[in-house]
This record gives structure tokens, sequence and C-alpha cells, in this order.
């Protein structure tokens, strides 16, 4: 851009003079209207920026859906959401990735309500079995093989997987593949509201065997596939008064069960 100064409009025609000096005039006008409307946008941005990180923007309400209340101190301990940071600061990948680290929750997710809420919607692992080992507590466990919580004596309302050898297991910790079989058993009791089955052993071969409640019958149940069937060969044979206090029901084959006693 020219440049306009006194000593150059001295020698130039005045009309064309003044016409420069005009046009400069608009240039400089139209500089500072742009470096207003910069700074008055900076203004607007960092008051905005400053709204966000202030406590009108912040985690003010933490809504825990899908927990019992004993969980939730826990539960915003764990994600972070207790300090009540600002919503644009809460990173949902991150603070589920800490709540997957708690044992008794088998899935989360985060969602932000502006201006202030969060609402963490989780899952809680279901406990299929209780397994008691040869030395140590109870352990609770979800039918993915995680041991969910460990009791000093046996929890009610669960079938009881009995392990031949001592572990030392924790919360959150697996119980191992040698399980498997007695877990696929356990879900499917669980899941089909099974009330009768009180016991689950693994057999030395690897096959599972059932201990019913009443009447105290032992079943055979062979490999873990199959299971629905077979538990309805034995409901079929308990419906019809065909089971016997002591008795041995193998259902291996659950088209053809045998009944014996010990």
């Amino acid at each position: 851009m020219e440049v306009v100064n006194s000593s150059s409009l001295a020698n130039l025609d005045p009309r064309i003079a003044e016409r420069r000096r005009s046009v400069y005039e608009q240039d400089s006008k139209r500089r500072r209207y742009r470096l207003a409307a910069v700074a008055t946008l900076l203004l607007i941005v960092a008051a905005s920026v400053g709204v966000l990180y202030s406590p009108l923007f912040s985690a003010r309400t933490v809504v825990i859906d899908g927990a019992k209340g004993k969980y939730w101190s826990s539960i915003m301990r764990v994600s972070g959401l207790s300090s009540h940071p600002p919503l644009i600061e809460i990173n949902a990948h991150s603070v589920v990735s800490r709540l997957d680290t708690l044992p008794y929750l088998a899935s989360a997710t985060l969602q932000r309500r502006w201006p202030s809420t969060v609402v963490l919607t989780v899952t809680q692992r279901v406990p299929v079995a209780a397994i008691r080992y040869a030395s140590g507590p109870w352990a609770t466990v979800s039918s993915s093989g995680r041991i969910i919580a460990l009791h000093g004596l046996a929890p009610k309302g669960l079938p009881v997987i009995y392990a031949s050898k001592s572990a030392d297991v924790s919360v959150g910790s697996p119980v191992g593949s040698g399980f498997s079989a007695a877990l696929s058993v356990a879900t499917t009791v669980e899941r089909d509201r099974v009330d009768n089955v009180q016991e689950i052993h693994l057999t030395s071969n690897g096959e599972v065997q059932l201990v019913l409640n009443h009447p105290a019958v032992t079943v055979e149940l062979g490999g873990a596939h199959h299971v629905r069937a077979k538990l309805t060969a034995i409901e079929t044979l308990e419906n019809s008064n065909l089971l016997v206090k002591g008795e041995v029901v193998n259902v291996s084959t659950p088209s053809v069960p045998v009944l014996s006693f010990s």
C-alpha cells in the first residue's frame, strides 16, 4: 500500500492529493474497525470460556441411574465427579474407563445435560453363584467369572459352587477357566429362576453335578451343554413326583433320564 505524507502531497495536483488523503483516511478507519472487531471477538470468547468454567456450568447435579444407593459414594469417588468439575472438562471416555474398574459394574455411560447436570447410567453385575473355596471367604461371582464381592458367611439365595482347592482371591479378579462349566450352569439357573438348585459341583472329569434342595437329590448333569433341556427334564420328574430323597438322577442325555440310588 502506498504511504501518503505531506511532502508528497505538496507536489501533487490538489485534487489528486485530496483524493489520496481521503483514501488513506478510509483505509485507516477500516483498519481501526477491524482491530476493534477482533478485540471485541476476543473479549467475547474470553468471557464465554470464563462462564463455561464458572460454577454455573459445573457438574452440580449428578444422577446415577441403575445402581443401588450403597454404591453411589464409590461411583462418585471413582468417576471424579464428586469435585463437581466444569462440564466442558469432563471426558466421558475417561470417566467410563475408571468406572470399569469397579467389580460390581458391568457397564456405564455418561451424558452431559447443560448447564449443570451429568447422568451416569450403569448396569450392575448380577451374581449367579457363590463359590466356596477350600479355605478363605465365600465369593459371589458373575456369569463372566468375575468376583463381585467376598463374604464371611454363605450368601443367601444363590447356588453354591464348591472348589476343591484353596485360592488367593480378591474382589474384581477372575475365578479362572476351571469354573467355566459350573458358571455356565449357574447362569442358566439364575436366568431361568430355578430355585431348587442348592449346590453345583465339578467332578474330577470336568462334568457338572447338582444337589437339589427338596427333595435332596443328586443330579448328574454331564457337560455344560443343553443345560436348559436337562433342567427341564429334572423339573418334569419333580412335577411328576418321581424324585425321592437320596436318589441320583442322570440327565446327561435329557431325553432319557436315569434314576438310581447311590
